[in-house]
């Protein structure tokens, strides 16, 4: 197809930064669920697990999209 690889140390900088933005963003989101759920008198895993492996999907996804385009 003619195409050329960013190479692996573009590869592996994106990857880092997707991560770190995932992550800083799941784990407010995941103390608040925590902080919401405990207040309110629910399991915090029965309530909290599900939200948090949604959003990270979600978040994972558009921050991966998010960085390749500000990078590459």
């Amino acid at each position: 197809m003619g195409l050329n690889s960013p190479g692996l140390g573009m590869l592996v900088i994106i990857s880092l930064a997707a991560g770190l933005v995932v992550m800083t963003l799941v784990n407010g989101v995941a103390y608040v669920t925590a902080s919401l759920s405990f207040r309110y008198g629910l399991d915090p895993d029965n309530f909290g697990i599900p939200v948090i492996t949604s959003l990270i999907d979600l978040i994972g996804a558009a921050a991966l999209v998010a960085v390749i385009g500000l990078l590459l």
